[in-house]
């Protein structure tokens, strides 16, 4: 049988069997793949000890019976005047013994299990071994949590970077099965880089910062194999894939299992050791933590750049549009074609076409670059809301003016688009290095609402509306 199963049945815990089995009372077969097999009379033996230790008998003269040096008649007499002497708690003890002299029993034909049940029937506790006869793990259920947690921080930062830098994902805007997605890809690394790292170092990056050592039974790393099945159970038993609400149900029940010592399904075969408990390993832990997190700053900014950079003809300008859109998933938002042109979206769905008029745009080249844009437009007798063109100014802006500049940290840019996102409908006009930007706004019976951030046309008002907007190279 598997350690597993001969913990459940003989009641101890992995802690115990294996400081029994280091102290030469076991001998279970090692199988090819390096797990032990106990057999029915290591089973036995573990009762026999439980029987032995629960009424108090000392562990060499267990190791003497179990070696034939002593006999049992002996050992109980002696042990009985040894309780004698401490009779405070040891009642049942001593009663117990006294019935095993009784009835004449031998070591090597001892009934343990008999007498346990005596015992548990007669003081209705549960029977606990003394704590000497363990290997100490140490439990630091917290320890391990944070180290569990910077990993998954370390494994979701890569996969974010991958995204961002490889596909320009933005993830201000995934949605909820997005997420999940991403949850599902931090698993499967999590699966297949945390075993290398558990065989190669005996540890992971949360860990040693921390100071946690994972090995087997031995001392030594884990096999591929054993890191491989030890993260599988952690994912499963340990975080429930990642999973909302389950995670926060498996981690409930992993740290109650873990101050009560109780071994959980992913430590069969492998201990937890701990260098030290240094303070500088804290101040480095969110040091780490600090790095991952400002790292992803730079990252969104890259993302955040045109696709096509410096000089860029008027087919790149509208490459650059398009993709903005895609990137803030601005589905409302009619695209550019090569030429310029609007393009109604492949849904076919084309807001513009109720009640927005878009003006075409005109370009202007210079040895076959774009030098700059304009697009204007005269609106009269109009009785719904004058747009503002305000996502089509700072796409503009951002697939003309940001390609110029080429820089990942712009804050004259940020500022503009930041002037125009809190005031839509104001002219202005900037002078961005040899850029100039202007936009004019003029209008008559309209009321500006600033709770949904749009003009409104008064009642049996005659409106008009005006708007020009360009970006010239000087």
């Amino acid at each position: 049988m598997k350690i597993k199963e001969i913990e459940k049945q003989s009641g101890m815990s992995r802690a115990n069997i294996r400081f029994y089995e280091m102290e030469g009372l076991l001998s279970p077969i090692r199988n090819e793949n390096g797990y032990r097999e106990y057999t029915e009379n290591d089973l036995e033996v573990l009762k026999r000890i439980k029987l032995l230790r629960t009424l108090h008998f000392s562990l060499e003269e267990i190791k003497l019976l179990h070696t034939g040096e002593h006999h049992l008649s002996e050992s109980l007499q002696n042990h009985i005047k040894e309780l004698e002497l401490e009779k405070k708690d040891l009642e049942q003890s001593q009663k117990i013994c006294r019935d095993m002299q009784n009835d004449q029993v031998q070591y090597q034909n001892l009934n343990a299990q008999y007498y346990l049940d005596e015992i548990e029937k007669s003081t209705h506790r549960l029977i606990l071994l003394p704590e000497d006869d363990q290997i100490q793990e140490q439990v630091i259920p917290w320890r391990r949590f944070f180290a569990r947690t910077l990993d998954s921080c370390l494994y979701s930062s890569l996969w974010k970077l991958f995204q961002i830098l490889v596909f320009r994902v933005n993830y201000a805007t995934r949605s909820g099965i997005d997420l999940l997605w991403d949850s599902a890809a931090v698993v499967i690394m999590t699966l297949f880089i945390e075993p290398v790292l558990l065989s190669k170092f005996s540890t992971t990056l949360g860990k040693a910062l921390l100071g946690i050592q994972v090995r087997d039974d031995e001392g030594n790393a884990l096999s591929k194999k054993k890191a491989f099945e030890r993260t599988w159970r952690v994912i499963v038993y340990g975080t429930g894939f990642d999973i909302p609400g389950i995670r926060l149900y498996r981690y409930w029940k992993s740290y109650h299992s873990c101050v009560n010592k109780e071994t959980m399904e992913w430590e069969y075969g492998s201990y937890i050791s701990v260098k030290d408990e240094k303070k500088w390993r804290i101040a480095f832990y969110i040091g780490v933590y600090i790095f991952l997190i400002a790292v992803m700053i730079p990252a969104n900014k890259i993302a955040q750049l045109p696709k096509n950079l410096h000089d860029i003809t008027v087919e790149q300008f509208c490459d650059n549009y398009n993709s903005y859109i895609d990137y803030y998933d601005l589905t409302e938002n009619d695209l550019l074609n090569e030429k310029g042109k609007w393009i109604e979206r492949e849904s076919g769905e084309n807001l513009h076409l109720n009640n927005i008029l878009m003006p075409d745009i005109e370009f202007f080249e210079k040895d076959g670059k774009m030098s700059g844009m304009q697009f204007q437009i005269d609106i009269k007798g109009n009785d719904v809301a004058a747009y503002s063109y305000q996502k089509e100014m700072i796409l503009s802006i951002l697939s003309f003016v940001k390609a110029q500049d080429a820089k990942i940290f712009s804050s004259e840019i940020d500022s503009i688009v930041q002037k125009i996102t809190e005031s839509p409908y104001e002219s202005f006009e900037y002078q961005y290095k040899d850029i100039r930007i202007t936009c004019k706004v003029t209008h008559s019976g309209y009321i500006y609402l600033s709770s949904v951030n749009e003009l409104w046309p008064l009642e049996d008002a005659l409106t008009s509306y005006s708007f020009y907007f360009s970006m010239l190279k000087q």
